[in-house]
C-alpha cells in the first residue's frame, strides 16, 4: 500500500495543477511567450486520502477534498491557457470527494475553451470516491483511462463527465459494496452547447452498482445547456451484471458491439438512437420506456449475437425488423416488417 498524502482542509486539493493565461502574470506575459503553458507533469506511485487514517468501508468525505485538481479558464487573451501531457500512474485514492478533477470555471457559459490534452490515467485504484474522476472542461481531449478500478460507495460515481472532449475508457472495472445503491460507474451529463464530443468504452466491467453507464434525463427540458449535441458512445466488449444497468436518458447515438448485457439497457428519451452488433443478452433486453416517448424504431440496426434479444426474432436494418420466416421460400429467407 503506498504512503498516503492527505489534505487536512476542506475544499482543497493535495496537488493543484493550474493553466494560466497571459494576463494572469505580473507583469502580464505576451500570449506567445515561451513557458506560458503547463506541460509534461507526471505523478506516480503515491496514495491520496482525506485523513491520515481513512475509514475502511467509507462513506466518503464529502467536503470538497481532492487528490489532484487541474484548473484553468479562457480569459480575455487572444491565446488560451493550455495544459499538455499529464500522466498519472499507479495512484491510490481513498475517501475523497474527487480523486482527479479537471474544471473550467466558465464551463457551459462560453464557446471558448481551456485545453487539457492529452491526459493518461493508468493503473489507479479509487476506493470509496464520491467522484473518482470528474471532468468539466470541453477541451479535455485525448484522455485515456486504462486499467483502473473503482470501489463505489453509496451515491458514488467512478467517472463523472459534465463537459468533455474525446475520452477513451479501457480495461476498467467498477463495483459497489451493496446492490442498487445509487452508484454509477460512468455518468455523462453533457453540460453546455458543444459540451460533448465522443466516448469510447472498451473491455470494461461493472457489477453490484446501480448503473454501468447513465445519461440522466435533462434536469429541465427547457435547459438548452443539457445535451444539446448528439454524443457518440461506442461501447465494445463490455459486461454489465449484478444490477449494473445502462440508462440512456438524453440525446446520444449508442453504438454497441460484442457486449454481454446481463442487465437492462433502458432507453428513456426519443432522442436516443442505437446500433447493436453481436451483443449478447442474458435474460434482459433493450427496454424502450414508453413513459418517456421512447420506441423500438430508435433501434437503427441490430445484428444478433449468440444470445439474442428475445424481443427480436431476426435482425434490424435501417430501422426495420427483418423477421426470419418459419418456412422460408426458395426466393428468400426472411420477411420484412416494421419493427413496431
Amino acid at each position: 500500500v503506498p504512503a498516503l498524502l492527505y489534505q487536512a482542509n476542506s475544499q482543497k486539493a493535495v496537488f493543484v495543477i493550474e493553466g494560466r493565461s497571459a494576463s494572469d502574470y505580473n507583469p502580464p506575459a505576451q500570449p506567445t511567450e515561451p513557458g506560458l503553458n503547463t506541460s509534461t507533469i507526471s505523478i506516480r506511485d503515491v496514495g491520496f486520502a482525506a485523513t491520515p487514517t481513512p475509514p475502511i468501508n467509507g462513506p466518503p468525505t464529502r467536503d470538497g477534498r481532492i487528490g489532484i485538481k487541474m484548473l484553468g479558464t479562457w480569459t480575455d487573451d487572444n491565446w488560451p491557457p493550455m495544459m499538455w501531457n499529464m500522466h498519472f500512474e499507479r495512484l491510490f485514492f481513498w475517501d475523497l470527494e474527487y480523486g482527479i478533477q479537471c474544471v473550467d470555471s466558465k464551463s457551459g457559459t462560453t464557446s471558448q475553451d481551456w485545453s487539457v490534452c492529452p491526459v493518461a490515467i493508468l493503473d489507479c485504484y479509487f476506493r470509496y470516491p464520491a467522484n473518482g474522476i470528474h471532468i468539466d472542461a470541453n477541451n479535455a481531449d485525448f484522455w485515456y483511462v486504462g486499467r483502473c478500478a473503482f470501489n463505489l460507495p453509496s451515491n458514488g460515481r467512478g467517472i463523472n463527465l459534465d463537459r468533455f472532449g474525446m475520452i477513451n475508457i479501457v480495461d476498467c472495472h467498477a463495483g459497489g459494496e451493496q446492490v442498487a445503491d445509487h452508484n454509477d460507474f460512468i455518468r455523462i451529463r453533457g453540460k453546455g452547447a458543444g459540451g460533448v464530443d465522443d466516448v469510447i468504452i472498451d473491455h470494461c466491467q461493472a457489477e453490484t452498482c446501480t448503473n454501468f453507464l447513465i445519461l440522466p434525463r435533462p434536469l429541465d427540458p427547457s435547459d438548452t445547456y443539457e445535451g444539446t449535441d448528439t454524443l457518440n458512445i461506442r461501447m465494445n466488449n463490455c459486461v454489465n451484471q449484478m444490477t449494473a444497468e445502462v440508462f440512456l436518458g438524453n440525446r446520444c447515438h449508442f453504438i454497441s458491439t460484442g457486449n454481454q448485457f446481463q442487465e437492462w439497457v433502458r432507453v428513456a428519451s426519443p432522442d436516443v438512437t442505437i446500433d447493436s452488433r453481436g451483443d449478447e443478452f442474458f435474460g434482459k433486453h433493450f427496454h424502450f420506456m414508453e413513459q418517456y416517448n421512447a420506441s423500438r424504431t430508435q433501434l437503427l440496426s441490430y445484428i444478433p449475437g449468440p444470445s439474442p434479444d428475445t424481443n427480436l426474432n431476426g435482425f434490424v436494418k435501417n430501422g426495420r425488423l427483418e423477421q426470419f420466416a418459419a418456412n422460408p421460400p426458395q426466393s428468400g429467407s426472411y420477411l420484412a416488417n416494421d419493427i413496431v
